[in-house]
């Protein structure tokens, strides 16, 4: 695992999320969309495997590999837990997870800052341009990567009621 002068750290990833809380919108650009997956449902990986190569092709064919690991904890001095590891492959990906054990909150981010998947203990939000996305989801629109997501959580989008069902829809562009 490097740690090199061009890799991301949390305040790269500070600059990418918005101050504002669940469920809201989560990102300071407002043109992007996301995916929100039930980290429970994936195992190690906390993600569908299909999902993760699709944003490693896409990411590649942008030239803005690797994928930084970035630590949502820090000590108290301000200095990171764990040095940035780049990753280029799901099998990359899972061996670092392997020797961490679980790791309740952290971010994976490309080099051009252009995707984030941001993975707390219990869901993982996959964010970028909605072309990216789009990609990511099989190229799909937005009502289908709603719905997707939606089936993540067992929530209906029409469920007014449910922060999640609003979440989602707000990160696919429905709202």
């Amino acid at each position: 695992m490097n740690q090199e002068s061009n890799s991301i750290d949390s305040h790269d990833v500070e600059e990418l999320l918005s101050d504002r809380h669940f469920p809201a919108f989560p990102f300071k650009d407002e043109t992007w969309r996301g995916l929100f997956l039930n980290r429970d449902l994936h195992g190690l990986g906390g993600m569908p495997k299909g999902i993760f190569d699709a944003l490693i092709t896409q990411i590649e064919a942008r030239g803005a590999m690797p994928l930084w690991f970035v630590p949502a904890v820090t000590l108290r001095s301000g200095e990171d837990v764990f040095p940035y590891a780049d990753i280029d492959g799901w099998g990359r990906y899972i061996d670092l997870l392997g020797c961490l054990g679980f790791f309740p909150e952290y971010y994976l981010v490309s080099a051009d800052r252009s995707i984030l998947l941001w993975f707390d203990s219990e869901t993982v939000l996959v964010g970028g341009g909605a072309e990216l996305i789009n990609a990511i989801a099989g190229n799909c629109g937005s009502e289908e990567m709603a719905r997707l997501s939606a089936e993540e959580f067992g929530v209906t989008l029409d469920d007014q009621y449910s922060d999640v069902a609003d979440f989602i829809r707000c990160i696919s562009g429905l709202d």
